[in-house]
């Protein structure tokens, strides 16, 4: 049943406006001194058959009825606690716990305004300000709608993960949550004081467009792999765009970042089992 509504309620944004931000796939393919360009997956906007996106309390509700609803699925043990309980006892043993566990917290807030103090949420210049009281504790948030709209997509890429290497997807949701707190200037709950927690200093993808070589070739040395004709983008390029290169070794595929790539575009075949598809 739960499985069911998360599923129901993923159709129903999909036919909505909500803006959704996903990386952006262009797929190159090398043909002699030349590439072949293929645009394919970017950034989501939901077919406009359902107009959410200027309520902002019903995709608040929605968005953090299928979060609710995962946490359901993956600790039933929580079951009947009040909103409160389930945050504090989610585990945060790993970057994914924890960035799961922040979002639940940020939506519970929005959440509760949605319900209880709907006038407390007001949207003005991009900025979504957020403050009322509740038992004494004052509760405030600011946060773009940009900050809004990842929090979104970072919830969908959890209740329905993309096909790819568990590091990979690790490391890009780790650079969504890092956006996201980028987005928030304020936020005050009943734990404290603008204290979203930190992970960790482990790697990261660029979330916005990434090109992905389909022929890269490469030679072994020493070792290590190294890419022989890595993808040219330039420096103001390299700010916001990065590069994975299709590599098939030893009878196994991999899908290796560019960030995994040392200054001299090499990775140490040690290493190479982190990116296997």
């Amino acid at each position: 049943m739960i499985d069911d509504f998360i599923k129901q309620t993923v159709s129903f944004l999909e036919r909505t406006n909500t803006r959704i931000h996903t990386p952006e796939t262009r797929t190159v393919t090398y043909e002699g001194n030349t590439t072949s360009l293929l645009m394919s997956d970017s950034e989501v906007v939901y077919v406009n058959t359902a107009n959410i996106s200027d309520n902002v309390h019903l995709g608040i509700m929605l968005f953090f009825s299928i979060l609710d609803a995962k946490v359901d699925l993956l600790y039933p043990e929580l079951d009947g606690k009040s909103f409160r309980q389930r945050h504090k006892r989610l585990p945060k043993t790993n970057d994914d716990e924890l960035i799961l566990s922040q979002l639940f917290r940020i939506l519970k807030l929005l959440r509760n305004a949605s319900v209880h103090s709907k006038n407390s949420i007001i949207i003005k210049n991009n900025e979504i300000t957020c403050s009322y009281i509740n038992k004494k504790t004052k509760f405030q948030l600011i946060i773009t709608k940009l900050g809004l709209e990842l929090i979104y997509s970072l919830i969908l890429e959890f209740v329905k993960p993309s096909m790819s290497t568990s590091l990979y997807w690790e490391s890009i949701r780790r650079t969504y949550y890092d956006d996201i707190k980028a987005n928030i200037t304020l936020f005050v709950d009943d734990l404290g004081d603008n204290n979203l927690l930190d992970i960790s200093n482990e790697i990261r993808l660029k979330r916005s467009v990434r090109y992905r070589i389909t022929n890269s070739t490469f030679k072994i040395e020493k070792g290590y792999l190294l890419i022989e004709r890595p993808y040219g983008l330039n420096e103001n390029e390299k700010e916001c765009l990065s590069c994975d290169y299709e590599v098939t070794y030893g009878e196994k595929a991999y899908l290796i970042p560019s960030e995994a790539l040392d200054i001299n575009n090499k990775i140490d075949v040690a290493h190479l089992y982190l990116w296997q598809v």
